[in-house]
């Protein structure tokens, strides 16, 4: 990846001149350039820092090394030491790198390790392990931390230092040194960002204008299938004049029953509108009292259903009430 400034004709004639006819691309502030072989990747590296091309390189995922933790150790452990006892305890595998974890608020060194092997077939040998320096371990993969990667040697974005031909860049002055090289060592109360130009932060912060921002990926959050999410699109939908935490929490009836209740007959006797069983079961007792209102006034005929109870026979109980109902008639065609 080339930068791409004002003499990018010249600086890509100077490639083509040099490599011959060299495949690149114009990718937004950059210009990817793609060798065709590992020693013309190589050479055009030298050449471009020679000619002073500022640049970065984007490795193949089969020259990344293969980057583990090693958890369970003591924190004061010397890195050198785990190299040599690595070494020892698993001779297949290269060590590229070892360093130690840090915590990001109080920048203080964890039990944890970070290590770094050459891809030669033998680096998942290195899960094995279970006791290391007399002490019981648990050796997981490296887990790259949400959000961009910011280079250690020009403090700008999507590389690393190791893969950086960028000019050298101070995070707190601006000048030519790597930052831990500053002889500013206290916190400025009103620092300049290198990239954004503006005062009052760092390029490190994460509300920089230019440090990118994450995007969420493909997978993020719950995948519901396509009919549960319409179901529960409609399970929670907004309501007017309805708050949403009541309507989460099942404090009101869904929209079906509102309707019903908007349809519903006001009942001036009780006061309230009467909706689906309750207005069915008060028109039950309505009947019921005009029928015990007209057995009331027949005495004969209460008495005579007081007394079934008493027969045994169902022939009997049969017998004994049409006997009473016919005299009810005899009684009530006299009145007429």
């Amino acid at each position: 990846m080339i930068r791409n400034n004002n003499n990018y004709k010249e600086m890509l004639k100077n490639l083509n001149n040099k490599f011959g006819k060299v495949n690149a691309v114009l990718a937004n502030e950059y210009i990817k350039v793609y060798p065709e072989t590992a020693e013309e990747h190589r050479d055009m590296q030298k050449f471009c820092r020679e000619e002073k091309i500022e640049f970065y390189v984007i490795r193949p995922l089969s020259e990344r090394p293969f980057k583990i933790v090693m958890k369970g150790l003591h924190r004061e452990t010397d890195i050198e030491e785990i190299k040599s006892e690595l070494a020892i305890a698993l001779p297949e595998i290269e060590i590229l790198k070892v360093g130690q974890l840090k915590n990001v608020r109080t920048k203080s060194p964890m039990d944890i390790f970070m290590i770094e092997l050459k891809k030669n077939g033998h680096e998942n040998k290195i899960f094995e392990l279970t006791h290391f320096m007399f002490l019981k371990i648990k050796i997981q993969n490296y887990r790259k931390p949400p959000g961009a990667t910011q280079c250690w040697n020009c403090n700008m974005f999507n590389h690393s230092s190791a893969n950086c031909g960028f000019q050298t860049r101070c995070l707190k002055c601006g000048e030519d040194h790597r930052t831990n090289q500053c002889p500013i060592t206290t916190p400025q109360e009103n620092p300049k960002c290198i990239n954004c130009g503006a005062t009052g932060h760092i390029a490190s912060w994460r509300g920089c204008p230019l440090f990118p921002k994450i995007k969420p990926t493909k997978g993020q959050g719950v995948n519901y299938p396509k009919a549960q999410r319409e179901f529960l699109a409609s399970q929670y939908r907004r309501q007017e004049n309805i708050s949403y935490s009541m309507q989460t929490q099942k404090l009101i009836p869904r929209q079906v029953e509102l309707n019903s209740r908007q349809e519903s007959e006001f009942n001036p006797q009780t006061g309230s509108r009467e909706i689906g069983h309750e207005k069915e079961f008060l028109g039950f007792l309505e009947g019921a009292k005009v029928m015990y209102d007209t057995l009331k006034s027949i005495p004969n005929l209460i008495k005579t259903i007081s007394e079934l109870p008493m027969l045994e026979k169902t022939e009997d109980m049969f017998n004994h009430l049409i006997k009473a109902l016919g005299t009810v008639a005899n009684s009530v065609s006299n009145v007429q």
